[in-house]
């Protein structure tokens, strides 16, 4: 894949110790914070947070639904909220298995919405735990301290120092006669 891309001049970005969702978050965040429009193409949930006034979420159509591109008034629609940073408690409340994420104990996301909903975030449930059902406050309680660390697998780093600048991932003009060769040895006929 990377000497297909390579062929065509698509640049490719990995950084040894981060994960894919930390380099792109460090990217759309420092790169939209210039005032550039960014757009993030993926399905996963957990690009909301990143979400801002010139940062887009680009889901690609799926399964006979539509592409969408969800700005912060769709995002917080959705949840519920008032900021797409709330989507980190959300995420962190309602776990994510893929992630190995246990969330809390019964609380699912349509619970999780509602609570951010109404106490904020995460710290806002916790004072206010005794107007909790007795089985969810019970249920942040065994929580406890786990949240911490959910919460911290659930935010995307925004931070970390890019090997490039928004310049360097410019597209340029391909060799088509480079494409083709590679495209022959991997017997792409049909591209």
């Amino acid at each position: 894949m990377q000497e297909i891309l390579a062929a065509f001049g698509i640049p490719v970005v990995m950084m040894p110790g981060y994960e894919a969702d930390d380099v792109i978050g460090s990217m759309a965040s420092q790169w939209g914070a210039d005032g550039n429009s960014v757009y993030m193409v993926t399905p996963d949930k957990d690009y909301g947070q990143l979400v801002t006034d010139n940062i887009f979420q680009y889901k690609p159509a799926k399964s006979g639904n539509e592409l969408e591109v969800l700005g912060k008034e769709q995002i917080c629609a959705y949840y519920g909220v008032c900021s797409p940073e709330q989507v980190i408690d959300i995420l962190t409340i309602w776990g994510d298995a893929s992630d190995n994420v246990p969330g809390v104990k019964g609380i699912g996301e349509v619970g999780a919405k509602k609570l951010v909903g109404k106490y904020g975030s995460i710290s806002g449930i916790q004072s206010h735990l005794d107007e909790l059902p007795a089985k969810q406050r019970e249920s942040f309680i065994q929580a406890g301290e786990q949240l911490e660390m959910s919460r911290f697998l659930i935010t995307i780093k925004k931070d970390i120092e890019l090997p490039l600048g928004i310049d360097d991932i410019l597209l340029a003009p391909f060799d088509y006669r480079r494409v083709l060769g590679i495209f022959n040895k991997y017997e792409f006929n049909s591209l």
